[in-house]
């Protein structure tokens, strides 16, 4: 029951970086077509720029985010199973 405890906060926290990940991920997508909007209407290539750089970065900052987040789940996941039980039958149920 322990470990489905774990597998079940496992799972849930991971949604929910997928989700958040997916939320920033439709703010690059909508900037992405707002820029091909301003360039098509001819703004100058500075400004195109910048929002084209500002799109990378948030974009990049993304999944840098999720790795770290997702990681982080992990270990801790990882170290929780491995972790003696109390009364030291290590998992053992017999």
């Amino acid at each position: 029951m322990r470990d489905l405890c774990h597998v079940t906060r496992f799972a849930l926290h991971t949604l929910v970086g997928v989700g958040l990940f997916l939320v920033i991920g439709l703010a690059v997508l909508l900037l992405h077509v707002f820029t091909g909007l301003i360039e098509y209407s001819g703004v100058s290539k500075p400004v195109v720029h910048t929002f084209r750089s500002l799109e990378a970065l948030l974009f990049a900052s993304d999944v840098v985010c999720m790795v770290l987040f997702i990681g982080r789940e992990t270990f801790l996941f990882i170290r929780e199973l491995i972790r003696p039980r109390p009364g030291g039958n290590h998992g053992h149920t017999i």
